[in-house]
């Protein structure tokens, strides 16, 4: 895990802000606490590499180094590209664990244990953390495409194999998973800053959207006229509701990982899949978004294309095989069918969360799907103003 591989040269002086302001000695000291109570043996001393870490959307991670070659790690939960506002914080971090317990007791998923946990901001780390199992392996760090082809049959087929678990993992209502270890019983809650959970999966997409649309309009930092963020605005709501399937908008709705990029997928030097990482924001979501797998399309002009096409021929192929499993659970979409369409497409860049700036430039990629291939900008930019007038 190093900075320099992990953190872009841009990113790494706004990152480096953060780190300096965390308390490592009573990080440490946690850690320490921790590792006693677990394994009865006192006065074992931990450390930690400041400059060694990798950044995610939410956290800032570390290496927890023991004696005898035991590693942990820290995630330090920093919200340095300010993904949640403050008061959801706590209650998206404590939703985050308390589901990685659960997908750990009810799955075969490979998602670390965790050993200790603070929601508590005011701690003397002075960032909310979890301190959990260090995996074997390593990022995969590379899109699937460049998958030794060897190996990249096997690495696809585990794939499909935790995807369908994970969506075997369903509930009846969208939001955040409260899991007690003790009984082993889980169920859905409001997501963060709502007041309920979602009973349809129309009504969770109008909020989302909702949301991120004010943040696109009333924000005029962004270089984009007004008028551009307006039709991005229409343009991204139309592009998720109108990928919804009638027939799951009641559920079930299954666990989604919101950022299942490779570099959160571990692997071992056969590319057996040994960890999968970052579950921030998880929570049960529409079966359309949770089929959007990332990293099956790529622009139809790369020179790639022909390998994504193969990855995505492979993928579909191991899913067909086992998504039986899902329809078991109720009615469910065809998993296999979704992945790397136009309709996931729509789905993923109209739903993401926390990241407005990139509302019109999705926008314009969207534009083909929602208003047909011969839709220009301009053009539907001037019909939506006359409709204004």
């Amino acid at each position: 895990m190093s900075s320099s591989q992990r953190v872009p040269t841009e990113e790494h002086s706004r990152v480096q802000s953060y780190i300096d302001r965390i308390n490592f000695v009573a990080l440490k000291e946690r850690a320490n606490q921790c590792y006693t109570e677990r394994t009865g043996q006192a006065g074992v001393t931990c450390s930690i590499n400041p400059a060694k870490f990798a950044s995610g959307r939410c956290n800032i991670v570390f290496e927890i180094v023991f004696p005898h070659g035991v590693t942990w790690i820290a995630r330090v939960w920093t919200n340095h590209v300010g993904l949640f506002d403050a008061d959801e914080a706590s209650s998206s971090l404590q939703c985050e664990v308390q589901t990685m317990q659960y997908i750990s007791d009810y799955s075969r998923i490979p998602v670390p244990k965790v050993f200790d946990y603070e929601l508590d901001p005011r701690n003397p780390v002075q960032y909310r953390f979890v301190i959990m199992e260090a995996l074997l392996g390593s990022p995969l760090g590379m899109p699937y495409s460049a998958i030794p082809r060897p190996y990249l049959d096997k690495f696809l087929t585990q794939l499909a194999e935790y995807l369908v678990e994970l969506g075997t993992l369903s509930f009846p209502s969208i939001g955040c998973l409260q899991y007690d270890t003790s009984t082993r019983v889980a169920e859905v809650v409001a997501p963060p800053g709502r007041h309920s959970a979602y009973t349809t999966s129309s009504q969770f997409v109008h909020d989302i959207r909702a949301e991120q649309n004010d943040l696109l309009l009333k924000n005029d930092v962004f270089s984009f006229p007004k008028e551009d963020r307006e039709l991005a605005a229409c343009i991204l709501l139309h592009a998720a509701l109108g990928n919804l399937k009638r027939e799951v908008q009641w559920g079930p709705f299954p666990l989604f990982h919101p950022d299942l990029h490779y570099n959160n997928i571990l692997v071992d030097d056969q590319y057996n899949i040994t960890g999968i990482l970052d579950w921030s924001g998880v929570m049960t979501a529409p079966q359309e978004l949770f089929a959007a797998v990332p990293g099956f399309r790529c622009s139809p002009q790369s020179d790639e294309r022909a390998a994504y096409e193969l990855c995505l021929e492979l993928f579909i192929k191991a899913l067909r095989q086992r998504e039986h499993k899902l329809l078991q659970q109720g009615s469910w979409l065809v998993v296999s069918e979704m992945v790397g369409s136009d309709a996931a497409e729509c789905i993923s860049k109209s739903l993401e969360k926390g990241m407005p700036w990139r509302g019109v430039p999705y926008a314009k990629h969207l534009l083909r799907f929602v208003f047909g291939g011969e839709a220009t900008w301009d053009g539907v930019k001037k019909d939506l103003v006359r409709e204004k007038l």
